[in-house]
């Protein structure tokens, strides 16, 4: 057996095409078919820089690295490993990955991610979601049970606009530094807005109105409700009532007094419907809001500006 002794300046591995028959353990050679070089373990042969290198096929153990290298939910160094399909993007800068399922947790990504357009996809495992983005241009996303959602749907603030109707409007009024609405016990004190329903609404879901209040007793209950109607241009009268509902939240109990609370009233039933008509994009919703049966005898103070509407 050769050996060298002292400083190996230069040296050449023997040049194959093939893996030589009948070799000894260890031997080394360069593959000009694959321009790889080659070793044989004793029983088979593999790239030096391919098997050698990295951790292919090992659960533990590897190369210095002691715990579970792959297969687990630990956080670890990506660096010396393979899986099974690569993740690298191919020479158009683009990565296919078929059918594949690979789970990231916790990524930190620089720069951005390209979303191609979409039909809807299948709903995912139970407590995933899925966001992408349709032929429409705008981006969505499915939960497990297949409920699909525009991304970022809401509105309302300072923005939605309260109207007075003479004759039995709630009264307005200033109070801490605020601007209140003043609803009366047992008047049946009105205010009205019409909202148009978005584009990025996605029909077959719930439409809520948002509404803070609050009242100087610190006891008894206090309740606001809405009334919707339905307006469907080129369809209904801007006058019609065919199509209405009102709302089914209940009453809050005072525990402190000017403590602020918030009414989430059901403009539509969870499927979108106002007295079984589906509400879609384009639609106009008249809302009327009111002070319903309740305990507390002080006037309830609403304020506007804390006024939100959330569409799905």
């Amino acid at each position: 057996m050769a050996k060298i002794f002292g400083q190996l300046e230069r040296a050449q591995l023997e040049v194959l095409a093939a893996d030589p028959a009948s070799p000894p353990q260890g031997l080394v050679y360069f593959n000009s078919a694959t321009s790889r070089f080659r070793f044989y373990t004793g029983t088979v042969w593999k790239d030096l820089e391919g098997d050698l290198l990295t951790h292919t096929g090992a659960s533990s153990g590897v190369h210095g690295i002691t715990g579970a290298v792959v297969g687990t939910t630990d956080t670890q160094q990506l660096s010396g490993k393979s899986f099974a399909q690569s993740l690298l993007p191919e020479a158009n800068g683009t990565r296919d990955l078929g059918t594949a399922v690979l789970t990231w947790k916790d990524a930190h990504l620089s720069g951005f991610i390209g979303m191609g357009e979409i039909a809807t996809p299948s709903a995912p495992a139970a407590n995933r979601y899925r966001l992408y983005f349709k032929t429409d241009g705008r981006p969505y996303y499915i939960n497990s049970a297949g409920l699909e959602r525009p991304v970022g749907a809401g509105g309302g603030g300072a923005g939605f606009q309260w109207t007075q109707i003479a004759g039995n409007a709630a009264l307005e009024d200033q109070e801490f530094s605020a601007r209140i609405f003043r609803f009366e016990a047992a008047l049946g004190q009105e205010l009205h807005a019409s909202v148009q329903v978005p584009t990025s609404y996605a029909p077959g879901t719930q439409i809520q109105l948002v509404v803070a209040a609050y009242s100087p007793s610190s006891a008894n209950t206090i309740l606001l409700r809405a009334q919707s109607t339905l307006i469907r241009p080129g369809t209904d009268a801007f006058s019609s009532v065919a199509n209405q509902r009102t709302s089914t939240n209940a009453a809050l109990t005072n525990t402190v007094a000017n403590q602020t609370r918030v009414f989430t009233m059901d403009l539509t039933d969870a499927a979108g419907l106002i007295n079984g008509v589906a509400v879609q994009p384009g639609h106009v919703i008249k809302i009327r809001l009111f002070r319903d049966t309740d305990t507390d005898t002080a006037e309830l103070r609403m304020i506007p500006n804390a006024t939100d509407i959330r569409f799905g």
